[in-house]
């Protein structure tokens, strides 16, 4: 194999630099999304922290494009309760990303509030705000500049390019923001992330992480009455979930269909309307993925698991993306030990009904022998 020269390997050393920090900024503009975005809650909108009967937690694992050299990981975790008797709801949050060969990560601790209106007639008006510390750090001995290439690479003598001086880990503040509507078979909402923009440069410059903002809603439609009758509680829940980051939009539109215990589901993401210009100047539309989900979902647990198909110009050869989620709800005081109008309305069950934690129907026992 012939040697690189040396002038071969200055420009190559810059063209990894280049990818890399073009990597870095391309990742810090875009925040990390999970395919089954109510199975994260929090994380979608602060509103919907103390939405459930009782204390409930999420765990989101997301592999995107395993088969890539460096598949982009994400994890959520997130613990949230109702407050009834305060109209409120309390949860904490922590989100963690990681992303290409040097070792990006961004981790968020969160600490999320929210406050119900009780409007009549079953309506429920929620505000939340989530407040965040993030920190993002890059594994600097995984990166490689031109003049470490002069000398063998990284195992050769450190860089004494001025950009790998400049080079530091940050953090900062966080704000997030949302609103709730809904009663128990709609619900409606929008949310604003990063208020505040914080500066997220790794370089002694600026570089201010553009405001998401996103918008979302729903409803559950039950499938027990007429030609649909059946004993096990069966329902489809279509939604819709739409958000823009700076220049960056995404729809993902798509249905679940809910027969105790099993859930299956469907969805699009893309922006079909949209079109973009490729390097030749072709032009191609905004499709993104197919997501097909399978979910287990009776008593106070429910898994799932989806799967995304890559439609978009990066082809299948990304290997798409493999997500799952796991939701517990704990058992808490009876709610019928609660004054009438402080019975909480439980956020429409994109989950499942079992809401008050009763053993699925065809599980339930006869009278005598009910346990």
């Amino acid at each position: 194999m012939k040697p690189y020269g040396i002038n071969e390997m200055m420009k190559r050393g810059v063209l990894i630099l280049i990818f890399l920090l073009c990597m870095i900024f391309e990742s810090f503009g875009q925040d990390p999304q999970f395919s089954q975005y109510y199975a994260s809650p929090i994380y979608l909108n602060p509103a919907f922290a103390g939405t459930g009967f009782a204390h409930r937690v999420s765990m989101n694992s997301r592999i995107q494009w395993p088969s890539l050299p460096q598949a982009f990981i994400s994890n959520a975790f997130s613990w949230d309760m109702n407050m009834p008797t305060w109209n409120s709801g309390f949860g904490i949050q922590v989100v963690s990303d990681k992303a290409g060969s040097v070792g990006l990560r961004s981790t968020s601790f969160g600490l999320v509030y929210s406050y119900k209106v009780y409007l009549g007639n079953k309506w429920v008006w929620n505000s939340g705000l989530n407040f965040k510390y993030a920190i993002r750090d890059i594994d600097f001995t995984k990166m490689l500049f031109g003049d470490q290439l002069e000398f063998g690479g990284p195992g050769g003598v450190p860089s004494i390019d001025p950009a790998s001086y400049n080079l530091r880990n940050t953090g900062f503040f966080d704000f997030d923001f949302g609103v709730l509507f809904y009663n128990d078979k709609i619900w409606a909402g929008a949310s604003a992330s990063h208020l505040n923009e914080p500066n997220t440069s790794f370089l002694e410059d600026e570089y201010r992480l553009p405001m998401k903002i996103t918008f979302h809603a729903g409803m559950k439609i039950p499938l027990n009455s007429g030609m649909f009758a059946s004993k096990r509680p069966t329902h489809i829940t279509p939604s819709v979930y739409y958000k823009m980051q700076d220049s960056f939009t995404q729809l993902d539109i798509g249905i679940n269909y809910y027969y105790e215990p099993i859930k299956f589901g469907v969805w699009y993401r893309g922006v079909p309307i949209q079109r973009f210009t490729g390097p030749q100047g072709d032009t191609y539309m905004s499709h993104d993925a197919l997501i097909f989900l399978v979910g287990f979902a009776a008593w106070n647990f429910e898994f799932n698991y989806s799967y995304d198909f890559t439609v978009s110009q990066l082809g299948v050869n990304t290997n798409g993306a493999h997500e799952f989620s796991l939701i517990y709800q704990f058992k808490t005081r009876k709610i019928k030990k609660l004054r009438k109008k402080k019975k909480p309305i439980p956020c429409p069950a994109f989950y499942n009904d079992n809401l008050e934690l009763n053993p699925p129907g065809w599980m339930k026992k006869k009278k005598k022998d009910r346990f």
